[in-house]
């Protein structure tokens, strides 16, 4: 199922800043060519890499932390699996998958 969060016309919903922060970090995967990964919560923050998730954690490149908020709020709009979401006009199909990198749980964004 398709989700719409474009700015424009009456019956599109405003993206909120979760899903403005998922297509920044989206668009930084694309143009790296790798996949995007969000680390399980430490505290009140979730580190945020792009590289190979079956690959070395070593060879993941980091790109900083986000809130545990917006993490949560991340997962509450997407889902395991294939999803496709507007944010802001743009299209976005990916695949949302559950790893282990170092013995710690992370989320995979993969472009599908």
């Amino acid at each position: 199922m398709a989700v719409d969060f474009s700015s424009g016309n009456g019956t599109q919903q405003q993206a909120p800043a979760s899903l403005l922060t998922l297509a920044e970090y989206l668009e930084l995967a694309l143009d790296m060519g790798g996949s995007l990964i969000m680390m399980r919560p430490r505290a009140q923050t979730c580190a945020m890499y792009v590289g190979d998730p079956a690959g070395s954690h070593d060879d993941l490149r980091s790109f900083g932390t986000i809130e545990a908020v917006l993490a949560d709020e991340i997962l509450g709009l997407t889902h395991a699996g294939i999803n496709f979401l507007e944010i802001d006009g743009q299209p976005y199909r990916f695949v949302r998958s559950f790893t282990h990198i170092d013995g710690r749980g992370a989320i995979v964004f993969a472009p599908a």
